[in-house]
């Protein structure tokens, strides 16, 4: 029987040590039916050249200009859904694989028909120490979306979460056909939780299969907002609350104000190292963010 193919695409930008890593570690794999699709977002150093060196025959798309995560993606997306491939993984470059997990993701997803995706529950760094991503919350009233790792207790079977982040997830192609893909809106920033929100409302579940492990190398929460990161955070989260909360000016206020004191705080930790070029960059940026938010600004953002 024929297993549902897989189409697996990964975006680069400028990552050229972290793809190969990455693509290497598919030696692993042994799923029958999966291609991989490779995007290069517009690269600036030698990563096209070296892709094309090193694996001649892989299925290479070059974006004619950076696209950000959610345009670069979609560029892969779209030529999955060409090929009419079953279901459709978006994987990030700085993962790691080692041992088999399609299959596992494959048997959740056929096993339940409700599931619109599913995660692999992903480690931090290189070892199988630290979980990174293993549950998801959404809190409707502050705007907001994080990673709830307590929701892995050891679990044997996939269960249902709120939210799937971007780094690994295998969603059904019929699905991502009818959203669209990534809003491009949001260019860099909570594209993963829209496309979440958004499955959910056409009435599916979203869930983590721990039986399917990979590693994420540079997996990190936004913590401080800093420089251009500032911008498409804070603008990028009131778009998702004022798209997907009810309360929305409730909402979206709220997101303004605890996005405002996170910059405040992280403006204040770079003066006290008197990085003031950094301070200042991040408080031109976090104003940025509100004023093109105000205006319905989105997208890729000039400096």
């Amino acid at each position: 029987m024929i297993k549902p193919s897989i189409a697996i695409v990964i975006l680069n930008f400028n990552g050229i040590k972290d793809t190969l890593a990455c693509l290497k570690s598919f030696e692993f794999e042994t799923y029958p039916n999966y291609e991989i699709i490779l995007v290069d977002n517009k690269s600036t150093d030698d990563s096209v050249s070296r892709l094309k060196e090193q694996y001649p025959k892989i299925n290479l798309i070059e974006s004619q200009s950076n696209l950000g995560f959610s345009g670069g993606n979609n560029l892969g997306v779209n030529y999955a859904l060409e090929q009419k491939f079953d279901y459709i993984m978006l994987l990030n470059n700085d993962t790691l694989i080692h041992k088999p997990f399609l299959g596992y993701m494959i048997d959740a997803m056929q096993k339940d028909h409700t599931l619109a995706a599913v995660s692999p529950l992903i480690y931090f760094g290189p070892s199988l120490e630290e979980v990174w991503f293993g549950g998801a919350k959404v809190n409707y009233k502050k705007g907001t979306a994080y990673h709830e790792n307590s929701q892995f207790q050891n679990q044997s079977e996939s269960y249902h979460v709120d939210w799937l982040t971007g780094c690994a997830p295998l969603i059904r192609s019929s699905l991502l056909k009818q959203l669209g893909g990534f809003d491009i809106r949001y260019f860099l920033y909570w594209e993963d939780v829209d496309l979440s929100l958004r499955l959910r409302e056409l009435g599916y579940n979203l869930a983590i299969e721990p039986k399917a492990i990979i590693n994420h190398l540079c997996g990190q929460s936004v913590s401080k907002l800093n420089g251009q990161s500032a911008y498409y955070y804070i603008r990028n989260q009131m778009l998702l609350a004022k798209t997907h909360m009810s309360d929305q000016k409730g909402v979206v206020r709220r997101v303004a104000v605890s996005n405002l004191r996170r910059t405040a705080k992280s403006i204040t930790e770079q003066l006290k190292k008197k990085n003031y070029k950094i301070a200042l960059r991040t408080f031109r940026w976090a104003a940025l963010g509100l004023w093109d938010y105000s205006r319905n600004r989105y997208g890729k953002r000039e400096a």
